[in-house]
């Protein structure tokens, strides 16, 4: 073969290789480019759909956080509305967890319990253990002392779910006790009704009959016998007198009752004796004004005018008649006391409840009811009247009410 020739057949070779390196770097770019087409479009898909996601994730995390503020604002209006509720009901409310820790007290709880900061009563912590243990819902009856009160109070506890605590109701007990007291007083005070008031009856005809007589022999005697007929329509007055002040005792007693300013009643009465007994001078110091007490206006009236007459008569001096009204902080509760102090002569320690008892009286002419009767009026209002000597002279009589609120 020629030279020429081979030349030939490997300049042809080359040219087919270039030829064929052409073709197949076209044919590898459209693919590439096909590739690179479809890359772009999936791309274009995947953005589409994250960009879809993206926006349903913040849709809904918009829509968790006004679910979550949601619920905190009915969290804080559901804590809120507990708070009032605890703090209007007027018993205490107490909750300690499974370690006997106290969690919550109400305000009237923390009232009842502010003397026990380093201790609670044993009989609370019993109360709690019988709770956790038993089916049924426990219940005591106890004192606690608070700001030098001594409270009777009823205790209910309940378990809580899951045994994780015990809620305990604190019932203040004072008032039911007083109605209790009272209704007691009423039905021995009902039973020595009867009696006087079968006895008053008798005594009424016998003292008609005596009085008849007592006038006929008036019109008809002289002398000595026409002074014994007076002394005895003397004396048969007063036994008409005593027979009706023992018929208004035995005479049963009117509920109905009302808020009444003592210190109202008490002027009043002052300013009728100032007129009555124009030589007496009468000071007074009164001090509950805005004060009201539950009784009867008339009632509470008849106990100041015993008072205040006691007083006047037994007065030997020309010291006036000292009134005065305060407040009375005891251990059941708060009250309205009412002092009448005279200049008299005193009383013998040991027959001042002597005093207190029916047709008992110093008095020449007393028929020994009035302070009895006062003083039924008083229990019959919740309260009391005590005697008690002065220093210097004189006797203090007191008169207790519990307050209406």
């Amino acid at each position: 073969m020629s030279p020429s020739l081979i030349g030939s057949i490997v300049a042809g070779f080359l040219v087919g290789a270039v030829a064929a390196l052409v073709i197949a770097r076209m044919l590898w770019g459209r693919r590439l480019l096909h590739t690179s087409r479809m890359t772009e479009r999936s791309s274009i898909e995947w953005a589409s759909l994250l960009q879809r996601a993206v926006g349903e994730l913040k849709h809904r995390q918009v829509s968790a956080d006004s679910q979550r503020k949601e619920a905190e604002n009915r969290a804080s209006q559901a804590e809120y509305l507990s708070k009032i509720i605890l703090s209007s009901v007027p018993s205490g409310v107490v909750m300690f967890d499974s370690d006997f820790t106290l969690v919550i007290a109400n305000p009237v709880a923390q009232t009842l319990l502010a003397d026990y900061v380093e201790s609670l009563p044993a009989e609370i912590e019993a109360l709690f253990r019988r709770t956790l243990v038993e089916e049924d819902i426990p219940y005591v009856e106890l004192d606690l002392t608070a700001h030098a009160r001594t409270i009777p109070v009823s205790i209910t506890a309940n378990r809580l779910p899951k045994d994780s605590g015990v809620v305990m109701v604190f019932t203040e007990l004072t008032e039911l006790k007083r109605l209790q007291q009272r209704a007691r007083l009423m039905e021995e005070l009902a039973d020595l009704g009867q009696l006087a008031a079968g006895i008053a009856h008798e005594f009424r005809n016998v003292a008609g009959v005596l009085r008849n007589s007592a006038q006929f022999l008036k019109e008809r005697v002289e002398g000595e016998g026409a002074e014994a007929v007076d002394d005895l329509l003397r004396e048969t007055t007063r036994l008409t007198n005593v027979t009706e002040d023992l018929l208004d005792f035995a005479r049963p007693w009117d509920d109905k009752v009302d808020q009444v300013s003592m210190d109202g009643i008490v002027l009043e009465t002052i300013q009728h004796f100032r007129d009555t007994f124009t030589s007496v001078e009468i000071d007074y110091r009164l001090n509950c004004e805005e004060t009201r007490v539950y009784g009867r206006n008339a009632a509470l009236k008849r106990i100041v005018d015993n008072l205040l007459r006691n007083a006047i008569e037994a007065s030997e001096t020309d010291d006036p008649i000292v009134v005065e009204s305060a407040f009375d902080v005891r251990t059941n509760g708060v009250w309205y006391i009412l002092r009448v102090l005279d200049r008299g002569r005193g009383l013998p320690t040991s027959e001042v409840e002597q005093l207190f008892m029916p047709f008992i009286s110093y008095k020449a002419d007393g028929t020994g009811m009035g302070l009895p009767m006062a003083r039924k009026i008083a229990r019959l209002h919740g309260g009391d009247i005590a005697l008690k000597n002065r220093s210097g002279g004189g006797t203090s009589a007191e008169l207790f009410l519990p307050l209406s609120s």
